[in-house]
């Protein structure tokens, strides 16, 4: 087994029944764990194993549903763990997951979905693991932007915050009415952090890819000691979906001092067909997605100069962009509609096979470049 490709480790794991992961200690290093498996007795085997079997697992990946009690019983047993993938946090609290950094420090990467921690236990993992460098979090509403400040000695490198609300306690009903003067201190000391937590988001000099998507806080104007174009200078993905991404000059001028960039996505309202001249002055050749929402100054001759003046770049999305089928006719052959039903059609995206085809025409017809 240890001659095998890493990658297919896992693919043979997943097709054998439980049972048979006691007896193949190397297949261990990475578990696979669904619905289906009866979640008890696979604890005892690791607890009462006699060749500790649990110390050989490296990536943990789970779909069922976790609780306190499963996550203490199992985390114990696993000292050499390097990746946890928990889909289905619900039952996980504090109370457990603060003991994951103590027991595993070896921990690199972590994906959380859908749990009630707290940053008590992102302290907790700051304080204790020293190697993580990969971190997704997905609807964990009690998370605010503190957990950065929690975080902010840890060689991050990926960072995708989903459906988080990263603005510390949910205050909103507060101020809708009048606030005592203890909530008004709370409040205080909530933005006062959310504030810290994004100067040192920014501090991260390992970064190389961020997302934050539906998280209703964005890294750059809460910290105006920051200049944006000096930070992340390994980055290559920023996505950043939120009506304050950055404005078009901050965009500009971001493009222009991170040559590394591969894949950019802003929303909001804020670019013109100046970004993307930009993109063709500054990335022209590395950058291979590109995703622009909400941005109805972008016209589509713009999106056809910068499509043939990128060779590497393989898919633009431009979701209410206002671009249809009309501006892009060499889509009609893969799209449902014809005629003036296509002309109408909004385009939500190019690549693939319609990347192919603008290029072969314009190479054809040099008045199309």
């Amino acid at each position: 087994m240890d001659r095998l490709p890493s990658e297919l480790i896992p693919a043979i794991t997943k097709h054998l029944d439980y049972r048979y992961h006691y007896q193949v200690a190397l297949i261990w290093c990475y578990l696979y764990l669904n619905y289906d498996a009866p979640f008890g007795p696979f604890c005892d085997r690791i607890a009462f194993s006699p060749n500790a079997v649990g110390s050989h697992v490296r990536v943990l990946d789970t779909s069922f549903e976790w609780t306190d009690v499963t996550m203490l019983a199992l985390i114990k047993h696993l000292p050499h763990l390097d990746t946890l993938k928990i889909m289905n946090g619900q039952g996980i609290t504090d109370d457990s997951f603060q003991w994951l950094g103590p027991s595993c420090p070896q921990l690199t990467t972590l994906h959380l979905r859908d749990s009630p921690i707290t940053q008590t236990t992102m302290v907790s993992l700051g304080q204790h693991c020293k190697h993580l460098k990969y971190l997704t979090l997905g609807e964990c509403p009690h998370l605010g932007s503190d957990l950065f400040s929690a975080l902010v000695d840890c060689p991050l490198e990926e960072i995708d915050i989903q459906e988080c609300h990263l603005g510390g306690a949910d205050t909103d009903a507060w101020r809708e009415q009048p606030a005592t003067e203890q909530q008004q201190q709370e409040q205080e000391r909530i933005d006062a952090a959310h504030k810290q937590g994004m100067v040192d988001l920014l501090k991260l000099r390992t970064l190389k890819k961020l997302r934050f998507s539906q998280t209703h806080s964005f890294p750059f104007h809460l910290s105006p000691e920051y200049d944006p174009t000096t930070v992340w200078p390994h980055l290559t993905s920023l996505n950043l979906d939120t009506a304050q991404s950055l404005d078009e000059p901050h965009a500009i001028a971001f493009l222009k001092t991170h040559p590394a960039l591969t894949d950019v996505s802003l929303d909001g309202s804020h670019l013109s067909d100046a970004f993307l001249d930009a993109i063709i002055t500054y990335a022209r050749h590395t950058i291979d997605a590109l995703g622009l929402h909400d941005q109805p100054r972008i016209t589509a001759p713009a999106i056809r100069r910068l499509i043939l003046a990128c060779p590497q770049l393989g898919v633009v999305t431009m979701y209410d962009c206002g671009i249809v089928g009309r501006d892009f006719p060499e889509t009609e052959p893969f799209s449902l509609y014809e005629g003036e039903e296509f002309d109408r059609e909004p385009i939500t995206s190019l690549w693939g096979d319609t990347m192919d085809t603008i290029r072969k025409k314009a190479q054809g017809n040099p008045s199309h470049q």
